[in-house]
C-alpha cells in the first residue's frame, strides 16, 4: 500500500544519506569506530585467552557485542528519525510512523546483514567448536529489535521535545556496554548483582544469543517475555505522546 511505499522510499533516503555529501565522514567514522571494536576484542582475547563459555574468545565477544550494538545503533538512529526526516515530513504523504518505520526496518536489516556476514567470517578464520541453535539465536535478534523499537519510540518522542537529552542519553548508554553481559556471564556474578541485573533486558538478549551458539550453556534465568514487556510498554506509551503530539513534533 502507499504507507508501504512511502516507508520504502523514506528507507532510500536514509540509506543515500550514508553515499551523499555527508556519507565519506559517516563511512570513516564507522570504519574508526569498528577498528576499535576488533583491537578491543584482541586485546581481550590475549588478556583473557579462555573465555568464559567455549574456547574462542572472538565467538564470546560476538555473541555479546552484535546483539548490544543492534539495540543501541537501531535506538539511536529511530530516535532521531524526526530531525533526519523533518524536511520529508513537509510533505503530507509522508507521515512520522513512516520516517520511524523505515528508519526501524533500514538499520535492523543492515544489523541483521553485519551479523550473518561477522559470525559466518568467525567460523570460518577460527576453529570456535559452536554448535547454533537457530530458534534461540533469532529469538534474541527478535528481543533486540523489539527493544530497539518500543525505547526509540520513546525516545523520538523525548528527544523531539527536548533535543538536549540525546546527549544525556549518549552519556546514560556509555555504561549499558560494561553491564550488558558482553564481557561476562549473568552467572558469573554475585547473587546481589545477579538480582539487579536481570532486571536488565540486555542481559537477557545477550544471555539468549550465547545460549544459541553454546549448546552447554542453558541461561535459564532468560524471560523472553520481560524483554518484550518492556520493549511494548516503552513502545506504547512512545506512540501515545506521538500521536498527541505529532504537528509540534513535525513542525519542532
Amino acid at each position: 500500500g502507499r504507507a508501504a511505499k512511502d516507508c520504502g522510499h523514506l528507507a532510500q533516503h536514509h540509506r543515500g544519506d550514508g553515499v551523499g555529501r555527508r556519507g565519506r565522514g559517516l563511512h570513516l567514522g564507522r570504519g574508526r569506530t569498528r577498528g576499535r571494536n576488533l583491537a578491543d576484542a584482541y586485546v581481550f582475547s590475549v588478556a583473557f585467552p579462555a573465555p568464559m563459555l567455549g574456547r574462542d574468545f572472538f565467538l564470546f565477544y560476538a555473541t555479546g557485542y552484535l546483539p548490544f550494538m543492534l539495540f543501541l545503533d537501531v535506538v539511536n538512529k529511530v530516535g532521531t528519525a524526526v530531525r533526519f526526516s523533518r524536511p520529508l515530513l513537509a510533505y503530507p504523504a509522508v507521515t512520522l510512523m513512516d520516517a520511524l518505520i523505515a528508519r526501524w526496518v533500514l538499520n535492523v536489516g543492515t544489523h541483521l546483514v553485519v551479523f550473518v556476514l561477522v559470525m559466518t567470517g568467525i567460523e570460518v578464520a577460527r576453529d570456535t567448536g559452536a554448535i547454533y541453535a537457530a530458534p534461540a539465536i533469532l529469538n534474541a535478534l527478535a528481543m533486540a529489535a523489539a527493544l530497539a523499537a518500543g525505547i526509540g519510540l520513546l525516545n523520538a518522542w523525548l528527544i523531539a521535545r527536548l533535543p538536549v537529552l540525546e546527549r544525556f542519553w549518549g552519556m546514560v548508554t556509555r555504561p549499558l556496554f560494561v553491564v550488558s553481559g558482553v564481557f561476562f556471564t549473568y552467572e558469573s556474578l554475585p547473587p546481589v548483582l545477579r538480582d539487579i541485573a536481570w532486571y536488565n533486558p540486555l542481559m537477557h538478549i545477550t544471555a539468549a544469543m550465547r545460549s544459541g551458539a553454546y549448546p552447554g550453556y542453558d541461561a535459564t534465568f532468560v524471560s523472553a517475555p520481560f524483554v518484550y514487556g518492556v520493549a511494548l510498554a516503552c513502545g506504547v506509551t512512545g506512540l501515545m505522546l506521538i500521536y498527541t503530539a505529532e504537528r509540534d513534533i513535525i513542525h519542532g
